[in-house]
Parts: structure tokens; sequence; C-alpha cells
């Protein structure tokens, strides 16, 4: 009885130790879990998923919605933002000379923490961000926008010269919820 039960206990712990250490060793990290929504298709080909869609009202009264993707590691590799006015009507995006004045949106590619890539609007095209929903917890909506490559930090990447990004919808949730408020 005692052997069996010696024998039970052997494989029970190196079925648990195996699958702890499987969890440990396929270099993930267990990332905070997902907050607000945007998932689309960058030029109908490369999949945007973002961890986080989050909202913020800035000092000059626009509404900020800022998403960003992660990897595996949890760290960034590619941001999103939008800024506009706070109200329904369908805004068309501007090139201004600061992203925190509406209407505007900006692309970053990032690598290690650093950014690699960054895209703004192309004059001349259907660029546009359309709130559905403002509230205090959630704020929904869709844009339309062609960017084009302003900075390319990368000489080891050829990074696209256009992104395109067809009628996408979003979903942001307030930016102190990722600080846990």
């Amino acid at each position: 009885m005692f052997r069996y039960l010696k024998v039970k206990c052997i494989v029970l712990c190196t079925v648990v130790f195996s699958v702890s250490c499987n969890k440990d060793d396929d270099g993930t990290k267990d990332c905070m879990e997902q907050l607000g929504k945007t998932e689309t298709l960058i030029n109908s080909e490369t999949l945007y998923q973002a961890r986080w869609t989050l909202f913020e009202y800035l000092e000059n009264g626009a509404l900020s919605v800022t998403s960003f993707v992660q990897d595996q590691n949890c760290l960034s590799t590619a941001s999103m933002g939008i800024t506009g006015e706070p109200n329904l009507d369908r805004q068309n995006f501007t090139k201004t000379q600061s992203f925190r004045e509406p209407t505007n949106i900006r692309f970053r590619q990032i690598e290690e923490d650093s950014p690699i890539g960054k895209w703004e609007i192309v004059e001349g095209e259907p660029n546009w961000v359309q709130f559905d929903e403002i509230t205090e917890t959630i704020v929904k909506g869709r844009f339309q926008a062609t960017l084009v490559i302003e900075e390319n930090g990368n000489d080891f990447q050829t990074l696209p010269d256009t992104l395109r990004f067809d009628n996408v919808s979003f979903e942001a949730v307030p930016g102190d919820l990722l600080n846990g408020n």
C-alpha cells in the first residue's frame, strides 16, 4: 500500500512539475487583461488587434482614443491614436502640428519599446472619425484613414509606405482603468 501511494505521489508530482515548467518555458508572461477593443486588418492583410483601447480628455477638451498592441512578452509593438472633438458628428482628420489638436490620427510601430516607424494622414483621402457613443465608461466609434510613413527609424526592416484602415470600429474604456482605478 505504501509503495502504491509513493508511486502515485511521484507520478502526480512529475505531472504538476512538467505542466508548470512548460508554462514557464514557453517564454510568455501573463499580461494585463484586455481593456476596450480595436481589431482590424491593415491594408486588408495584417491583423491589428489591440490589447488596450483607452480614452481620455485632453486639456483642450479634445477626446483622445489610443490603442496598443502587445507581443507575448507584454511589450508594445504598435500604437494608434485618434484625437477628435467630443461630439457625435463625423469629423474629417486634418494634418496638425500636434497630435493633441483635434482632429488627428497617428500610427507608430514599436520594437523593444522604441519607435521604429511613424505614419501620418494622407490629405485628400477619405480620412474621418465618427464617435457613435460617448459616456463616462465607454467611447464607441468608427474611423477610416490612409496613412503614409513619415519617419522610418529602422534600417533592418522594410516598413510599408502606406497603411489603409477601412471603416474600423472601436470601443474604448477610461484610461485610468489601466492603472487599476
